[in-house]
């Protein structure tokens, strides 16, 4: 059985939805930039990004209309060894693609989604629905260009350079917030082939509420009882000030007795 490289699991990750859009805005009308919208909005991987082709998105007039845009999942692109081609069989692959190179070692290649889970169909946002990838002459576009290009882009705009599965991170974890943690409506939108991949997502984000909540708290409650306590220092000290030496002694008699 063909084994293929997986992305390491321990790249940095997009902190925020502020980062995100900033760099969206970067990119912008280009092909990284569409490919950053179906990242986010879809939550498909880069080889499902690559991978899609005119019959696979529903996006006429009416789908539009009743916002029934859609798009289906149902194959990916990647780059293997030549020497895995026989071993995934021509039931997985759809396409080869052609290359000019005569001794080469690996193929790109148009082929099935690794589970049965990541086959779906998911509805498109309105924003997105008339936008699909390809290079202006056809050719494919490969997740190496594309991987590129966001990282020229993060380096030129002072970002923190990321892995573009990381979209696909920030995607899951956005819908998880505006679903209130419906953890099986967003799986049917990853793809992903158990639940308890997106609850561990969730359980982060609980995770980063948590200490959100504990500097609210400080913020809040602490820091305002001390400032408190120091408004009330600083009135009795100007109150005192304000009497004269016969009043402070008076006074000072009174809390004795």
């Amino acid at each position: 059985m063909a084994v293929l490289h997986k992305a390491d699991s321990n790249i940095r990750k997009v902190r925020d939805i502020e980062t995100f859009i900033q760099a969206l805005g970067y990119a912008e009308g280009t092909l990284l930039g569409l490919c950053m919208y179906l990242a986010f909005s879809c939550s498909l991987r880069i080889g499902e990004i690559l991978g899609l082709t005119w019959d696979d998105v529903v996006i006429d007039e009416q789908a539009c209309v009743t916002r029934d845009a859609r798009l289906k999942v149902e194959k990916e692109m990647t780059r293997i060894p030549c020497r895995c081609l026989e071993d995934l069989g021509q039931k997985d692959i759809s396409r080869i693609f052609p290359t000019n190179k005569k001794d080469a070692s690996t193929r790109l290649i148009l082929k099935s989604p690794k589970t049965k889970s990541s086959n779906r169909i998911v509805w498109l946002p309105e924003t997105i629905a008339e936008l699909l990838i390809a290079h202006e002459d056809g050719r494919p576009a490969e997740s190496r260009f594309i991987l590129k290009k966001l990282h020229n882009l993060c380096d030129a705009h002072g970002l923190e350079v990321v892995d573009f599965h990381s979209l696909r991170h920030l995607s899951t974890s956005y819908k998880l917030k505006l679903t209130n943690g419906d953890v099986k409506s967003v799986q049917g939108d990853t793809g992903h082939s158990q639940a308890s991949m997106v609850v561990e997502v969730y359980s982060r984000i609980l995770d980063e509420d948590r200490r959100k909540n504990a500097k609210k708290l400080e913020e809040q409650f602490y820091q305002k009882k001390e400032s408190c306590q120091e408004a009330d220092y600083q009135r009795l000290k100007k109150l005192i000030g304000s009497l004269t030496a016969k009043q402070r002694e008076e006074q000072l008699k009174i809390n004795s007795d």
